[in-house]
C-alpha cells in the first residue's frame, strides 16, 4: 500500500492511503484494495524520531475468483487508526514503523461445495513498514 501525506511535520496533516492485500486459500483467490482518506498529526520527540497518529476512513473492496471461474466484487466501508513513529535515517530520508488497527463494514466468507475456504473478521490488525522521502523542515 501507499499513503500520501500533506501537512506539516510536527503538526496536521491530510492523507490518502491506498492498502492493497492479496490472499488465496484452496479453490480461491482473494484481492482486497482499500481506498481511504483522513487526518493525522505528527510530533517530533528527537530531530530524528517522530510519533505520528493518524484516522482514516473509505471503502473496501473485496474481489474474487472461486472454483468454477465464479467471480466477484463486494464493497464494504473501512475506518484504521494507525499509529507509527518515523526515524530519520538521512536528509529527507526516513523508515516509517506503523501498527494500523481498524474495521470494515461486515465479515467475510466463502464456501465450497458448503465447507467455508476463506474467511475473515470485521475487525483487524496489522503492521506497515514503509520509506518515505521528501523535504522536512525539522
Amino acid at each position: 500500500g501507499t499513503t500520501l501525506r500533506v501537512g506539516r511535520e510536527p503538526g496536521p496533516g491530510g492523507l490518502f492511503d491506498v492498502l492493497m492485500v492479496p490472499t488465496s486459500a484452496p479453490d480461491i483467490s482473494i484481492f482486497e484494495t482499500s481506498i481511504g482518506a483522513g487526518f493525522g498529526w505528527m510530533w517530533a520527540v528527537t530531530p530524528s524520531v517522530g510519533i505520528h497518529l493518524q484516522g482514516i476512513g473509505g471503502v473496501q473492496i473485496h474481489r474474487y475468483r472461486q472454483r468454477g471461474a465464479q467471480t466477484g466484487h463486494r464493497y464494504d466501508w473501512t475506518v484504521e487508526v494507525p499509529l507509527g513513529t518515523s526515524l530519520r535515517l538521512a536528509r529527507g530520508l526516513e523508515l516509517d514503523l506503523a501498527i494500523r488497527g481498524g474495521r470494515t463494514g461486515r465479515a467475510r466468507e466463502h464456501r465450497v461445495d458448503d465447507v467455508v475456504v476463506w474467511s475473515r473478521t470485521a475487525w483487524r490488525i496489522g503492521a506497515s513498514v514503509g520509506l518515505s522521502y521528501g523535504w522536512r523542515p525539522r
